[in-house]
């Protein structure tokens, strides 16, 4: 739902499509949010385990975001594929496209590896040719890695010895759990921010944030719903039910002011052990929601 609601808030309404693995969330989906664009179809599941299939990926469901972004390329389309544990602070979409890159991806934990939670392709030959050798990647049984994340890889740097024109992201905009300018280290003073904070990096953005992985959605996601809340990144009145209006985005103020002790500071679920606090805001808005389905 805060997902929906960000795009909403972000005017982005008509210009995103949910593509539903099953057709139980399909029906929810439209059910709750009859002017989002939702897309299913029956075969879809048959489809991503034939991708999975041939590329050895444990589960359908980590190829699918692949084999879309394929099939969106091939109707002659620009494709930014995202997660729904991704924060959309700012619309990035444009600044994409005007950058004249074919392909651009989110960084990973790994200073070697890109993210797949946050993906932006130009329709060109070139992103095709990406997808099509990621998708014929085969995983050994032995690789610890069960995701689209492998696969990709290896398609993103065959690709880059052919000449793709790409970029991995910089954090200080696009960042991971606790990376970027969202860091969640417990300190007694305020912090300073980081010195990239407001500088544009690699040719791309302009130094603020635009978009913040919480990963945690294959968990229970309180503990990211909480450091959300505590930041005020979500984009749903859970008292209303509704989608929250205005503009959004994150102060320089918070950024100082998380996971700090001092007076003022803002403390949650996510900050380190010293200053970690219970999800306490994540537990009032599950029991909220619980309150109104009764």
């Amino acid at each position: 739902m805060n997902f929906i609601c960000s795009f909403e808030r972000l005017g982005m309404s008509k210009r995103f499509v949910l593509f539903a693995a099953d057709k139980n969330a399909y029906d929810g989906l439209v059910r709750n949010f009859p002017d989002a664009t939702v897309i299913f179809h029956p075969h879809v599941r048959k489809f991503a385990q034939a991708m999975a299939d041939r590329t050895n990926v444990m589960f359908f469901s980590r190829v699918l975001k692949l084999a879309v972004a394929q099939i969106l390329l091939d109707t002659g389309r620009d494709v930014l594929i995202t997660d729904t544990d991704i924060a959309w602070i700012r619309d990035s979409s444009e600044v994409l496209h005007e950058s004249g890159l074919d392909f651009a991806a989110m960084p990973d934990s790994c200073a070697h590896d890109i993210n797949s939670g946050f993906v932006y392709y130009r329709n060109v030959p070139q992103t095709r040719d990406l997808l099509h050798m990621s998708l014929s990647t085969w995983r050994e049984s032995w690789f610890c890695g069960d995701n689209d994340q492998y696969v990709l890889n290896c398609g993103w740097k065959r690709a880059a010895i052919k000449g793709l024109n790409y970029r991995v992201l910089p954090a200080n905009s696009w960042s991971t759990r606790c990376t970027g300018s969202i860091r969640c280290t417990c300190t007694s003073s305020f912090k300073s921010v980081d010195d990239t904070y407001g500088r544009k990096m690699f040719g791309v953005g302009d130094g603020y944030p635009y978009a913040y992985h919480t990963y945690g959605m294959t968990a229970n996601y309180k503990n990211e719903l909480d450091m959300l809340t505590a930041l005020d990144m979500v984009d749903v009145d859970f008292q209303t039910g509704q989608c929250k209006k205005g503009p959004k985005s994150i102060s320089l103020d918070t950024l100082v002011k998380q996971c700090s002790t001092q007076e003022g500071g803002i403390v949650h679920a996510m900050c380190s052990d010293s200053c970690k606090t219970e999800p306490v805001r994540a537990e009032a808005i599950v029991a909220s929601l619980e309150s109104r389905l009764a």
